[in-house]
């Protein structure tokens, strides 16, 4: 079934005047309105992209999740959101409520930005402690920070979200929701943004509790003895992991020289490890009119690319898409190596002679012989016909010989 997502996994590109594409993408996004959630919240489903499903689990006196809509809740105003019901407790001993924890796909990488809405009622004071909490955890499910309010009798945080690793946020409780923000800045270090509805963005730094590293590798969110009704629910919405875009795209032009026909249809770019003959993937591009081409590189690292189709030599070029995608590559090609062997020689001369005055009517025009050289492949210039012009081609470009 075709999911509906709160927005476009499409990628924000920003052109650079160098020629780099800088690129932000949604590494992983889900939201209340998918689908997936049509009869309701439970453990197992997996709307949205970018994270494993949600594993709901109830504490010892138990607690209740559900689709939340109504005047209570505000991400967005009416729902849906995701709900979580705590209850209220019997005694100092109960624990009623819930802990929601999902894992991303892929941990979140220095830079990636994890974005959580949540809205949340009451905290009350209680014998045996109530709150609410939002938690980023590393594979050993250590805490690496959070955002939280934990009242009792004994210990009262007071009506300020704390944030571990920071302290006092001096930021209210929110009814009427809040939009939190975290990136790691390095293997122990984070940034985190709270926003209020309609109100003004605050950003802290902080360390990871406890001296413990990263990297993120799931969150989850708990609300338990918070009381019955709406004034005991935590509303949660909108989950989504933005960073970096690993796709790289290459893209640019082939220059076919002196080629006056229509060009090919497709040529084959090959990906090398720089400074040696290894190759990495081999992408067959669509050729435009013009000559035009777009391919996706193996990935964010430096290349040797090399194209060398058919009659025209080798042409090998560095490209480094570490940072972003590249825009007009350019692909000059010299033309006349008729037999592939990466130089143009009398052996080219002497298979031009063999097709000469041959044309793309003749019997055999795309079928090679036994040296593997097709008449086609001599008709330099493209034109449908092997020509003096195709011979002009050839010495013109004689003793030249293809990049490595």
């Amino acid at each position: 079934m075709k999911r509906t997502q709160w927005f476009s996994k499409a990628l924000v590109i920003a052109l650079c005047a160098t020629g780099t594409l800088a690129q932000a993408a949604v590494l992983a996004a889900d939201s209340a309105s998918d689908v997936a959630y049509l009869g309701g919240w439970s453990t197992g489903q997996n709307g949205g992209f970018g994270f494993a499903p949600w594993n709901l689990v109830p504490m010892s006196e138990g607690g209740s999740t559900f689709i939340a809509t109504g005047s209570a809740v505000n991400i967005p105003v009416n729902g849906p959101a995701w709900g979580l019901a705590s209850g209220q407790p019997a005694d100092a001993y109960s624990w009623h409520g819930l802990t929601a924890s999902r894992f991303f796909l892929q941990p979140l990488r220095v830079g990636d930005q994890f974005k959580i809405d949540f809205d949340s009622n009451t905290v009350p004071v209680t014998p045996v402690g109530s709150g609410i909490t939002i938690a980023l955890r590393n594979t050993a499910k250590d805490e690496l920070t959070a955002i939280w309010v934990y009242r009792n009798i004994w210990y009262n945080s007071g009506p300020n979200y704390q944030l571990s690793g920071v302290g006092n946020s001096a930021i209210p409780l929110q009814i009427g929701g809040l939009t939190v923000t975290v990136r790691p800045l390095s293997d122990t270090t984070f940034q985190m943004t709270l926003q209020p509805q309609g109100g003004a963005m605050s950003t802290f730094n902080g360390i990871f509790k406890g001296g413990k590293t990263g990297p993120i590798t799931s969150f989850d969110v708990q609300c338990y003895n918070n009381g019955v009704g709406t004034n005991g629910e935590l509303y949660v919405n909108n989950v989504a992991v933005t960073g970096e875009s690993t796709v790289r795209h290459l893209k640019g032009r082939i220059d076919f020289g002196d080629r006056t026909g229509a060009l090919p249809a497709t040529v084959r770019i090959a990906f090398r490890e720089p400074g040696t003959s290894t190759v990495i993937d081999t992408v067959t591009a669509g050729i435009g009119a013009d000559g035009s081409y777009d391919v996706v590189a193996p990935g964010p690292q430096t290349y040797d690319v090399s194209v060398q189709p058919r009659p025209y030599l080798r042409r090998t070029l560095p490209v480094d898409l570490t940072a972003g995608s590249q825009d007009g590559f350019i692909f000059p090609l010299v033309a006349g190596d008729i037999d592939g062997d990466n130089a143009v020689t009398v052996f080219d001369y002497d298979k031009l002679s063999v097709y000469f005055d041959l044309s793309d009517g003749s019997a055999g025009w795309g079928t090679a012989d036994g040296d593997g050289v097709a008449p086609q492949d001599a008709d330099l210039d493209g034109d449908g016909s092997v020509t003096v012009f195709d011979y002009d081609i050839l010495s013109t470009n004689f003793d030249r010989a293809g990049d490595d």
